[in-house]
Order: structure tokens, then sequence, then C-alpha cells
């Protein structure tokens, strides 16, 4: 299971999640089991994780899941 955690559009922590897909300027991808957590947005950064957890931060615009 995977938990997502926003606070005032500028940080997510993303927990449960399994690995990086892609990371640029705009847009995150995440695998977090059996989805994809997409963010967008702008000047988006991963600002820590550990093998558990991920904090991204910037100012997001969308956030969705994809198969």
């Amino acid at each position: 299971m995977t938990r997502l955690t926003l606070i005032d559009n500028k940080k997510a922590y993303v927990d449960g999640y399994k690995s990086i897909i892609s990371i640029e300027d705009n847009e995150i991808r995440i695998l977090c089991h059996d989805r994809v957590l997409i963010i967008q947005g702008e000047k988006l950064r991963i600002a820590s994780f550990t093998g558990i957890e991920m904090a991204v931060e910037g100012k997001f615009h969308d956030i969705s899941w994809s198969k």
C-alpha cells in the first residue's frame, strides 16, 4: 500500500513506493506497487528519500495515478 501526504501544494511525502521511473523539472514518475504516481508542476525535485519514503518539493499543478 502507498500513502501520499500533501502539504500546502508544495511538498508531497510518498510512503511505500517501489522505484523512481523518471525525474524532470516539470514531471516526476514514481512506481508504487501496481500503479505509477505522476506529479506534474514547476521546479520539482526529490528533496529526500529512503528505501521506504520519499519527499518531493516544488509547485504542484497535477497529481495523478496511471497503470
